[in-house]
């Protein structure tokens, strides 16, 4: 039976989720704060099952058309001389078929696939949300007031939804100890498909582009815990990074991290959070579900949120269309549960990766100088690529149908 559903996030979790909803004949409106489609952010990875997703939707060859091909990335030291340079599979992560794009064409990609088969509303969100029955009363900030059969979250690591429904983020949000920030510089280091990183104490600094005569995309990590500034108010995030980034480093430490700093306060893509997780008991109360990293975030560090938002879109339509909502809900947990718990487990890998101190950043050069040889990844890296390929492959898809034919006069 047709339902009636709202998702609330218009990324990548929540197209997706519309595209097989609508496609089940389910009448689906997508809500997004945003006035548009987000199209900036940074590189992803899409690896196994979800290009199995992409591959249903018949939208895996538009997404691989799109990949940023990185052959190499470069560790540098303070004075830009190479440290270690190390081709694309150098730690055995990437698998044949594994897509890496860029966030915002990935979500533009599901979008021009649902527009035409899903209702929009953009500059929105919901304001109030009541469960009357076997509906859900919402009532959005743009005035309107609508009934549903189900609501869904697919609003992201600050989920406004989430909010409403299972109160405040503090209770599941687990910091992992790191903050990010992201966004376009210009291309001065002639980069194209490669990327150079400089490791620091406590921080790092990566710079990477797929294309020479366009922009570059700096990212800034950097440890530190409980940090007081709003995840909305860039300007108190950019001076804070400023502060941290350049903290403790004499000018001869420094890289290039004045000047990329400079270049980030003009950035019109800047993003900044904290390195977290989300984890819930639970991802569903009555006719209210969350999905993507609105329920189960497993943090960039983890290098998986794309592929669990797809896969997790993937098996809740799958539930909605074999039982009710409440039904549908606990069914999805159960068949993803397992898979997040060990895909959030790969981030607790990644914090190795900044060093605590000078006499730790000088083994981890030293340590990349090596990484040229087999036997030396294979010691360094073995059992953290089984750890990966196995979390990475760790669920099973049946019965995931191809996608369905145009109707006619469909473009």
């Amino acid at each position: 039976m047709p339902h009636t559903l709202l998702i609330q996030g218009a990324s990548i979790a929540g197209p997706a989720l519309a595209y097989w909803l609508a496609r089940d004949g389910h009448d689906v409106t997508v809500v997004e704060r945003a006035p548009a489609i987000r199209t900036g952010g940074y590189k992803i990875d899409v690896r196994g099952p979800a290009c199995d997703v992409l591959r249903g939707m018949g939208l895996y060859d538009a997404a691989h058309g799109q990949h940023v091909g990185m052959r190499r990335a470069t560790f540098v030291d303070a004075a830009g001389r190479p440290l270690a340079s190390l081709d694309a599979d150098t730690f055995g992560m990437r698998e044949p078929g594994d897509i890496e794009l860029m966030r915002g064409d990935l979500a533009r990609i599901l979008y021009e696939a649902t527009r035409d088969r899903v209702r929009y509303m953009f500059s929105d969100s919901v304001a109030a949300i009541d469960q009357v029955g076997r509906e859900v009363d919402v009532r959005f900030h743009g005035g309107t007031r609508r009934r549903f059969d189900a609501v869904i979250g697919a609003d992201g690591l600050h989920s406004g939804l989430r909010a409403l429904v299972f109160g405040a983020e503090k209770a599941f949000l687990r910091h992992l100890g790191m903050y990010v920030a992201i966004g376009s510089v210009p291309n001065e280091l002639g980069l194209e498909h490669e990327e150079v990183a400089y490791l620091a104490p406590h921080r790092l600094v990566n710079v990477y582009s797929a294309d020479r005569s366009g922009d570059a995309k700096a990212l800034f990590l950097f440890r530190a815990s409980g940090l007081d500034v709003r995840h909305d108010d860039t300007g108190a995030q950019r001076r804070l990074l400023r502060q941290v980034m350049l903290t403790d480093l004499g000018a001869a430490q420094r890289w290039r991290i004045p000047e990329l700093l400079a270049r980030m306060d003009e950035a019109p893509d800047f993003y900044f959070d904290s390195i977290s997780q989300v984890v819930m008991p639970q991802w569903a109360h009555g006719r209210v579900g969350l999905i993507g990293d609105a329920a189960y975030c497993a943090s960039p560090a983890s290098g998986q949120g794309v592929s669990l938002a797809l896969v997790g879109a993937r098996i809740l339509a799958q539930e909605l269309g074999r039982a009710d909502a409440p039904e549908a809900f606990r069914a999805c947990h159960a068949r993803m549960h397992g898979f997040v718990l060990r895909n959030q487990q790969l981030a607790e890998d990644f914090r190795s990766l900044l060093p605590t101190s000078p006499r730790g950043a000088w083994a981890q050069r030293l340590a990349l100088r090596l990484m040229r040889f087999a036997p030396v990844r294979s010691l360094a890296f073995g059992p953290q690529q089984r750890r990966y390929r196995q979390a990475i492959s760790g669920i099973d898809l049946p019965g995931a149908p191809s996608p369905a034919r145009p109707a006619a006069g469909d473009a």
